[in-house]
């Protein structure tokens, strides 16, 4: 039987307060918030859901100076030991960054806090990340203008007592009506498991003023775990 992910007031409130403490200027000027949601089936556990906002720490306008990151996700996976060990998180993250922008495209650097909620099904003694821990986690992330039509986009996060790390690289060539399509890789893990995405996005559908659609489908391998097919929809709204 699965365990449920596990949860105390004091916890949520001390982490409320530690992610309020970057907040100050969280309504002041332009928004970046970005959700989405990835899976497949299969017999291991292969999810993740995120929501998150970007706001600048001064001024009125992202991409050039201090920004403010707070972010929320559940995922699951699924590694192989002695059995198979399915894995459920939920988390949390408030960071400080700086992002820079020119014609040749942007970039944005982060350094904060994440708080992880891990549970196990079976336990794993040898799973340091099993519970609820808080640790330091950094990311980079940009794009790069390779040509009129041709842009390459690029995360890379490290989260440090984890030593987990998650990386995601997509080449995206311009078509007509502001859409985009290309290849995606990401790679991740910890020193409990490895696993490796290879899709193909398709990016810019825009229901609405200044908001942004995409989708992706591929498949995921999981080191000693197996393969499954891998479907997404991701949502960015600039206000």
């Amino acid at each position: 039987m699965k365990k449920t992910l596990r949860f105390c007031k004091s916890t949520l409130l001390a982490l409320s307060l530690l992610l309020s403490a970057f907040s100050f200027n969280a309504l002041a000027g332009e928004k970046l918030f970005i959700a989405g949601a990835e899976g497949g089936a299969g017999d291991t556990e292969n999810y993740y859901t995120y929501a998150g906002l970007v706001a600048p720490v001064f001024g009125e306008k992202l991409g050039n100076g201090l920004v403010q990151r707070y972010w929320v996700d559940v995922f699951g996976y699924s590694y192989d030991t002695n059995q198979t060990i399915d894995a459920q998180a939920f988390g949390l993250e408030g960071a400080l960054g700086y992002q820079t922008s020119g014609s040749a495209g942007w970039a944005g650097a982060y350094a904060g806090l994440r708080y992880n909620n891990t549970s196990l099904s079976p336990d794993d003694p040898g799973n340091r990340n099993d519970g609820q821990q808080v640790w330091v986690k950094s990311q980079l992330e940009g794009q790069l203008n390779l040509a009129d039509t041709w842009t390459l986009d690029g995360i890379a996060s490290y989260t440090f007592g984890a030593d987990a790390y998650w990386m995601r690289s997509r080449l995206l060539h311009q078509l007509k009506q502001g859409l985009s399509t290309g290849p995606e890789v990401v790679y991740m893990g910890d020193p409990n498991y490895r696993a490796w995405q290879f899709g193909w996005v398709l990016t810019g559908f825009k229901p609405a003023p200044k908001v942004e659609i995409g989708i992706k489908a591929g498949v995921r391998i999981t080191e000693r775990a197996g393969v499954n097919g891998l479907i997404g929809v991701e949502l960015v709204k600039l206000f």
